[in-house]
Order: C-alpha cells, then sequence, then structure tokens
C-alpha cells in the first residue's frame, strides 16, 4: 500500500465511506483517495454531498468527472464554480425556468469540450419540457472539438431545425437515445435536414421516429405527415425499439421498411421490441434484407416470425429474445435461479431456427427454455457459437447448473491442453524436418566439393606427365577430351544418387517419425479427457449420475469456440 499505483487500483474496489475512512490515514493516502471520492458524485445514492457548501466542492472541482441526479435548483446551485470543468458524464432533470436553464447550460457549456455522456429529462411534472436553444454544447475552446460519444433525451420538445442543429454541435457521437420527445416542424422550408456520420446506435420507439412531430393526446391520422427521424442518419446499424405500448399494423410494418431502406440502408441489427403479442405478420414485415441481429419478445415468437428470421441464416450473428414479465431489477448475476416463465407452445422452433443459421455467434434467449431431446431431430449448425444464454428443462437448481459448468470447463480445458501438445509436437517435427534437411545438404555440398578437389588434382598430374612427351595426335587428344566429359558425368551422376539416396532416406524416417507423433498425440488426448472425466466425477458428488448433466455438457461440447453461458444461474466465462 505504499505506491500509489496500488492504492488506486484499492480506491475502485471501496465503497465511499470506506474510501473516506483510507484518506485520513496519511498525507500520501489523502491524495489518491480523494481524487477518487470526489471522482463521481451522484446525488441520489450518496444524498450527503447534497449538504455541503458550495466551497467544500469548489475546492475539489478539478477532480470531478461525473455528476448524476441534479433535479432541483438547490442541486444545480452546488456545482457553480468554474473549476468544475472536467466533467465526462453529466445528468440533469431540466426545470421550466429562466435561472435554472441558465445555469444549466452554463454548466454544460463549460464542460462541453470533455462530456462522453449527457442526459437531458424534462421535467416530471409536466409533458414536454421546451428546449429554444442548444449552442451549450459548442466547447468554449474555438480550437476544441466536442468529444460527446452518447446523448440521452427525454421528454423534452424542440424544433426540427434545432434538433439538426444539437447534431451538428456533437460530430463525435455515436449513440442516441431518445424518449417520449417531441420536435416541431418538419425543417423549415429547404428541408435542410443534418446527416450524421457518427451515429450508429438508435434507442427510440418506431412512434417516436416514424412520427417525430407527435405530442401526448394527439390523433395520429389527424397529423400532418413529416420526414422521419432516419434521414438524420445514414450510417446507422443499430435500431433498439423498446416501447411495450405500441402496436405496429402491417402496413406501418411496411413503411417503417421502406424508410429504413431509404435513409438507412446499412441498418443490420433491429430490436423489434415494441410490438404486440398477436401481432406476428407485422414484426415479421420489419425483417430487414440483410439483418445480422434481431431481438423480438418471447411471447411473439410464431412460426411466421421464425420462417422470416431463417430466410435471413446467411447474415444472422445474433438472435435475441425478451420478456417483458421479468422483473424490473432482473440481471445475469443474481445469486438465484429465475423461475422460468416460457410457456410457448412454438418454443422447440428455436431448434429448428438454430440449425438452420450456421452463422449464429451469439444466442441470447434468457426467458427461453430448451428441450435438448429437439437438439437430436434439429442439430445445431452455428459451430462458432460463442455466447450462450437459455434456460434447459430440467436443470432448475444451483446444483446441478454448476455440475454443468464444472464438467464442461474441465473438459473444454482437457480438450484445449491435449490440442496445445499436438501442436507442439507437430512444431517440434517440422523443426527436425527442416535441420535434417540443412544437414544433407550441408554433407552432399562436402562430398561435390571434394570430388572435384580430386579431380582437379588428377587433371594436374596428366598434365605434368605428357608435358614431357611428344605432342598427341589429335586422335589421342579426342580421347581424352572423351574421357574427360566421361569423368564429369559420371561423377554427376554419382552425385545425383548420393542427394537422391539421402533425400529417400530422409523422406522415410520423417513418415515414421510422424505415424509415431500421430498416435502419441491421439493416446495423450485420450488419457486427459478420460483424467478429466474421472476428476470430475469425483468433485461433483451424486450430480454425475444425473443423465441431463452428461447429455447437456456432451452438447455444449460441440461448440468449439464457447466461452460463455448463463444456464439460469450467473454468467459462466471460460
Amino acid at each position: 500500500m505504499d505506491r500509489s499505483e496500488v492504492r488506486t487500483l484499492v480506491c475502485k474496489a471501496l465503497d465511499i465511506d470506506s474510501m473516506i475512512a483510507c484518506s485520513q490515514v496519511s498525507r500520501a493516502w489523502s491524495m489518491d483517495f480523494t481524487k477518487r471520492i470526489w471522482r463521481d458524485i451522484n446525488l441520489q445514492t450518496h444524498p450527503a454531498f447534497k449538504e455541503l457548501d458550495p466551497s467544500i466542492i469548489a475546492k475539489h472541482g478539478h477532480n470531478i468527472r461525473m455528476i448524476k441526479s441534479i433535479e432541483k435548483q438547490s442541486h444545480l446551485d452546488l456545482f457553480r464554480d468554474n473549476s468544475i470543468c472536467h466533467l465526462e458524464d453529466l445528468t440533469i432533470q431540466l426545470k421550466p425556468t429562466t435561472r435554472f436553464f441558465s445555469q444549466a447550460f452554463d454548466l454544460i457549456h463549460r464542460n462541453a469540450g470533455t462530456l462522453l455522456v449527457l442526459e437531458l429529462n424534462g421535467d416530471i411534472d409536466s409533458d414536454r419540457t421546451a428546449i429554444t436553444r442548444i449552442d451549450a454544447l459548442v466547447p468554449t475552446d474555438a480550437n476544441t472539438t466536442s468529444k460527446l460519444k452518447k446523448l440521452r433525451i427525454k421528454k423534452l420538445s424542440m424544433s426540427r431545425e434545432i434538433f439538426s442543429e444539437c447534431l451538428s454541435y456533437v460530430p463525435n457521437l455515436q449513440n442516441l437515445r431518445i424518449r417520449e420527445c417531441s420536435f416541431t416542424g418538419d425543417g423549415g422550408k429547404d428541408k435542410n435536414f443534418f446527416k450524421h456520420q457518427n451515429v450508429h446506435s438508435l434507442f427510440s420507439s418506431t412512434k417516436q421516429v416514424m412520427d417525430p412531430n407527435i405530442l401526448p393526446g394527439d390523433n395520429r391520422e389527424e397529423r400532418t405527415k413529416v420526414t422521419s427521424l432516419l434521414v438524420h442518419f445514414p450510417k446507422l446499424k443499430t435500431w433498439d425499439t423498446w416501447h411495450p405500448g405500441n402496436r405496429i399494423s402491417d402496413s406501418e410494418a411496411k413503411t417503417i421498411k421502406d424508410e429504413i431502406r431509404r435513409y438507412s440502408p446499412l441498418l443490420k441489427e433491429f430490436l423489434i421490441n415494441d410490438c404486440s403479442t398477436d401481432n406476428t405478420e407485422g414484426i415479421a414485415n420489419l425483417m430487414l434484407s440483410e439483418p445480422e441481429m434481431i431481438c423480438v419478445e418471447i411471447r411473439s415468437i410464431a412460426p411466421s416470425i421464425i420462417k422470416s428470421i431463417i430466410l435471413h441464416c446467411q447474415s444472422l450473428v445474433e438472435i435475441r429474445t425478451y420478456d417483458p414479465s421479468l422483473p424490473a431489477d432482473w440481471n445475469y448475476r443474481l445469486n438465484t435461479v429465475t423461475e422460468v416463465g416460457d410457456q410457448s407452445p412454438n418454443k422447440w422452433m428455436f431448434h429448428v431456427l438454430l440449425s438452420k443459421c450456421p452463422h449464429l455467434t451469439y444466442v441470447i434467449l434468457p426467458a427461453h427454455e430448451m428441450e435438448l431431446e429437439y437438439a437430436k431431430q434439429f442439430p445445431w449448425a452455428c459451430n462458432g457459437l460463442q455466447d450462450l444464454r437459455v434456460r434447459i428443462r430440467g436443470l432448475d437448481t444451483k446444483e446441478l447448473i454448476v455440475a454443468v459448468i464444472k464438467k464442461w470447463a474441465r473438459r473444454s480445458y482437457a480438450r484445449r491442453r491435449a490440442r496445445a501438445r499436438q501442436e507442439a509436437l507437430l512444431s517440434e517435427n517440422s523443426r527436425k524436418a527442416v535441420a535434417a534437411a540443412i544437414s544433407t545438404v550441408a554433407v552432399v555440398a562436402t562430398t561435390r566439393k571434394e570430388e572435384k578437389a580430386e579431380l582437379v588434382a588428377n587433371k594436374n598430374v596428366t598434365a605434368s606427365s605428357t608435358s614431357k612427351e611428344l605432342e598427341p595426335s589429335e586422335k589421342d587428344v579426342g580421347a581424352d577430351v572423351t574421357e574427360s566429359t566421361l569423368l564429369k558425368i559420371s561423377v554427376c551422376e554419382q552425385e545425383q544418387e548420393i542427394r537422391n539416396g539421402y533425400a529417400e532416406g530422409e523422406k522415410a524416417e520423417q513418415s515414421a517419425r510422424s505415424t509415431n507423433t500421430l498416435e502419441n498425440i491421439e493416446g495423450a488426448a485420450a488419457a486427459a479427457l478420460l483424467v478429466s472425466d474421472k476428476g470430475s466425477d469425483d468433485d461433483d458428488g451424486d450430480s454425475h449420475e444425473n443423465p441431463l448433466v452428461e447429455m447437456v455438457v456432451n452438447h455444449l461440447l460441440k461448440f468449439e469456440h464457447l466461452k460463455k453461458i448463463w444456464l439460469g444461474y450467473k454468467v459462466w466465462t471460460l
């Protein structure tokens, strides 16, 4: 704890009360822990901040990076000091008063150059809070560009021109969330809609996007048709339409699909959550041409939906469902096994879907209960599966789920170790083969060099002995040339035989080594799996005697790339 880096890591694991106690240990500790204490301020979860004097907050304003839950004028008064100018995350609930708007926009303007996340909510006591200016999003430094990446707005009202202006001020925006807002007008006379080139994710209902000028209580039939909000997002890739109160007719579904093709042709991920349970044809008509991810309500699953999804099996990478009946505080980290509420008679058709989509990587079906018996009739084709979140009939206790996870993990690791040993042995054999080939070439080169030296020596001896004799006749010269040529040819033939001999010998030896290696690898892999199985049986107690556990484990092992699993009790990562 004497090192500042260690204390910084410890800070992340402590609550605010513990950090305050640690900050009083010494001056060095105070510096490190004080930064963390003042980094994030949430007035709702830590109401003690509301009681502080503004001068104390101003003293530590340079450390503040996040402010959440500014809901009253008294809350806003705490952060008026200019030292608070490095915010990265800000949430404000706007009040329809001149003073509140002035101070709120001043706080936004001071931090426009550093903000990454901004959430603006309207007054909960009124239908919509009107926004007449949005230039606060422009950084104070003319040479600085806004870094804002996430913008969330709720219960606000503004003109279409101001909305376009807002988008133009935040060129790095990637994620936009719009709920219960109204955008009056239709872009002015010129209809010069700003088209944002970086927004790729939109969270907004189909009603909000297709009828942006509609107000609470308005009749959709009497409203003048205006250009949808999709015109602003030509690079949109993900659209989450969550809004359980909406109902989409068949004709509306076709209109939405046409708008997508016209304004946002790159849209590949569609969360179709705002369709009524009985309107399956409307959902089917919303399917994109080449979707990569689709999310539908679990109660909306019908043969027509499955058929529509299967038509796009070659492009689909992720399939999701959601269940509106799940508790609001439900999450994957709960320490209990949630009761399954999936009573759909068509749920067996998910097996048909998984048997037809070879590129599925993420199967997220937390509210769906599968029966693995159908997997024998419809074998899953998604061999590249990496993340599986689903319930399985019969696995309804922590003990059974943990038993499956243990066996699956042990056997998966055993398979990895066997494969690693195989790759290591093959790599070693390749290295030895290369070394043997180099050695062979060196021997052949040495042999050739020695034979050439011997040939040159013989020529020199012959030349010195014949220089003392009479000049030979033309016939003798011809004979000498012939003999010399034959000698060279003979040497070349010998060298070729040597090379062939070495090559054939090395090839035979390498083949024998490869055969032995493969046999050893297969034996090692089998032994590893046997040892793993034995170990898991000893550790899991009576759970290994449950045939369902073994069946689920064997099914999961078919997917070699599977890394993350949720079967009803916590998420397990390999």
